[in-house]
């Protein structure tokens, strides 16, 4: 996967972003390369694919497991799917 933006710094000691498609360039506005570095990996990671980004993303359902809570009409709750033993009914 190619990046979307490259750092370089000008003469002046501050950092800029490249646009490596388009070649448009700004200013990170920061001699620090630690700073300039960590705003740039957030500018790159704004734009990565979607699909990348979700095989990352935990879904409820994998936290929660299959447990589900439904309520009925008269308030009483059924539970559903994965139980345990503190919520079987005696």
């Amino acid at each position: 996967m190619q990046l979307k933006y490259r750092l370089f710094r000008r003469r002046n000691g501050v950092f800029y972003w490249q646009e490596n498609d388009s070649a448009k360039q700004g200013t990170l506005r920061t001699n620090d390369r630690r700073e300039a570095e960590r705003l740039l990996n957030a500018m790159n990671e704004s734009h990565r694919e979607p699909t990348e980004i979700d095989s990352q993303v935990v879904k409820p359902s994998e936290i929660m497991g299959n447990a589900v809570s439904v309520r009925v009409n008269d308030g009483e709750q059924i539970f559903a799917g994965c139980l345990d033993e503190r919520f079987v009914a005696d």
